[in-house]
């Protein structure tokens, strides 16, 4: 039992090591991407998502790995992004980000880039899913 539990945790690592910058997760050739628009401020667009995108977090923290979420509103630029990383023994594997930008007074539009999981488009579909107002955080 103690040895696949090594197995699953190098596994891990392996796939960690593939996205283990933000750029690496952008230019990865298997991550999935989507885009929605909104008519909705982006300021509101981006507390909703970023709100359950913590509560999400708080369920998911184990022993030997976290899972973290930074945050970051750039009001000046008129966006905000969210980016969730695994973090295991000082490895960072980025699983998803967020970009949330206003396109207009009462406009936005969500962009989402996931790799690193299992199933990226399952990523994709709740993480579009909190923009809308769903609350699901489990198959992250």
């Amino acid at each position: 039992m103690r040895a696949s539990a090594w197995a699953i945790l190098a596994g891990a690592l392996a796939i960690g090591a593939c996205n283990s910058s933000i750029s690496e997760l952008e230019q990865s050739e298997g991550a999935a991407r989507a885009e929605v628009e909104f008519n909705e401020n982006y300021l509101v667009v981006y507390q909703r998502v970023r709100k359950i995108a913590l509560q999400c977090r708080d369920g998911n923290v184990g022993a030997t790995a976290s899972l973290e979420i930074d945050n970051e509103l750039y009001d000046e630029l008129g966006c905000g992004e969210v980016t969730s990383r695994l973090n295991s023994i000082g490895l960072n594997s980025y699983n998803y980000q967020i970009r949330i930008e206003r396109t207009g007074p009462s406009r936005s539009i969500l962009r989402v880039v996931s790799g690193g999981t299992v199933n990226n488009q399952i990523a994709i579909d709740i993480v579009t899913g909190w923009a809308q107002g769903s609350l699901r955080c489990d198959g992250l």
